[in-house]
């Protein structure tokens, strides 16, 4: 593990498990499991670095991103979703999702176009206008999955799962995309902004205060900031952009299955004070790896000592779960 540093997030350095995970030996994982499973029992969220997925790759992402996003909003209206609940592949423009839609009167300024892991979506329409697009998710695909089953593994084994494959096996769509899950790519991007604009409401946020629905994300930031965790106290902290590293967090349909054990940590990404990079874009690639659709998720260990909340939930139907939660994030559309 690196130290963390100036930041408050764990860094952990993953060159010791380099390579594909099919040809890991098994006693790499118990390192990985106390190290990653330490940090997503703590503030649930991790800095990983050396982590095997080709950042010029990323790279690539964000300059498509970027031409897309430059496009004039008639033309990536083209591409808007048609059906949220039903299938969120498309694009989103400001204000179409509001993700702390119990707030009242709040606006999130940011626009994302998503890309779902299930092969029958994913054959949906990408933009004439940016014609790599397509080939640039596939290309990365991969490699991010080849991460995400060490993450599951690692997380099992920390549980002491009886099998601690049982992650791996419930996301089995990274094998076979034609599995149904709401796995998906985002790419997001929140404009830059002219603090005097009087047409900026005075309660906007680039991204309202939320956790995850699914199991981890991993999220590249690009260096301009304004990601925000949440601490157990209700303060928040700053979660500093390093270079090159992905940022993991822990999912609601994680916490369930875990009892708690890891937190689905809230998080928001706040316009920033500075002028100066308030008048900066930020753009960020995602992607959110969720169980294969028909997973039953419930306590699979037992709730902590005096913390039996988790008892009383209804097990929830992964896909149901994420249709449901995008209905109520959509609900204005």
């Amino acid at each position: 593990m690196v130290g963390t540093m100036d930041y408050e997030i764990p860094v952990l350095d993953l060159s010791f498990v380099s390579g594909k995970y099919d040809d890991l030996p098994d006693n790499v994982f118990e390192k990985l499991a106390q190290e990653f499973g330490t940090a997503m029992n703590g503030v649930g969220f991790a800095y990983v670095t050396n982590h095997g997925v080709d950042m010029k790759k990323i790279d690539h992402i964000h300059k498509l991103s970027h031409e897309f996003y430059s496009l004039p909003t008639a033309t990536k209206q083209k591409y808007r979703k048609t059906d949220p609940p039903e299938c969120f592949h498309g694009y989103a423009g400001p204000g179409d999702e509001l993700l702390n839609y119990q707030e009242k009167n709040s606006t999130e300024l940011r626009e994302f176009f998503d890309v779902w892991g299930f092969q029958q979506y994913d054959a949906k329409e990408y933009p004439s206008e940016i014609p790599e697009y397509k080939a640039a998710f596939d290309a990365v695909r991969p490699e991010c999955n080849n991460l995400g089953k060490k993450l599951l593994r690692a997380m099992g084994k920390y549980l002491k799962l009886k099998d601690e494959q049982f992650f791996v096996k419930t996301h089995s769509f990274m094998d076979d995309p034609t599995i149904r899950t709401q796995a998906q790519f985002r790419t997001l991007h929140y404009y830059q902004m002219d603090p005097s604009d009087p047409n900026i409401p005075t309660n906007a946020i680039r991204c309202g205060e939320h956790a995850d629905w699914g199991t981890i994300t991993l999220l590249f930031q690009d260096m301009v900031g304004g990601l925000e965790v949440k601490r157990l106290d209700g303060s928040w902290i700053e979660a500093v952009p390093i270079k090159d590293s992905i940022l993991i967090n822990v999912g609601q349909l994680l916490e369930l299955w875990s009892a708690g054990i890891f937190q689905a940590t809230v998080h928001r990404v706040r316009i920033l004070d500075e002028e100066r990079v308030r008048k900066l874009a930020r753009q960020s690639f995602i992607y959110f790896i969720n169980p294969d659709g028909d997973q039953v998720v419930q306590p699979i260990v037992p709730c902590p000592p005096g913390d039996e909340k988790f008892l009383k939930v209804t097990p929830k139907v992964a896909y149901d779960h994420y249709k449901h939660l995008i209905a109520d994030a959509t609900k204005h559309y």
